[in-house]
Order: C-alpha cells, then structure tokens, then sequence
C-alpha cells in the first residue's frame, strides 16, 4: 500500500471551507478503500 503526504493550507485563496470539506471527501475515500484513519496536522 502506497503512503502519500498530503499538504493541506486553508486560506490559500480557495475558500477557507473548501479545506474541511476537501478533508471530509479523503476520509470517505479512505473509508472506502479499507484505510481507517488519516493523521491530520493542523
């Protein structure tokens, strides 16, 4: 199984609730494909 960093920057011109919401879809998809949990470092 492939491990990815991902960077998060909330505010970066794309809407401050676009960042929770982008957060919410990769939990799903982790859900999904068997991955139970995403570290996030705020």
């Amino acid at each position: 199984m492939n491990k990815w960093e991902i960077a998060v920057i909330p505010g970066d011109g794309i809407g401050k609730e676009v960042v929770p919401a982008a957060l919410d879809v990769l939990k799903t998809v982790a859900d999904v494909h068997g991955q139970r949990q995403i570290p996030v470092d705020v």
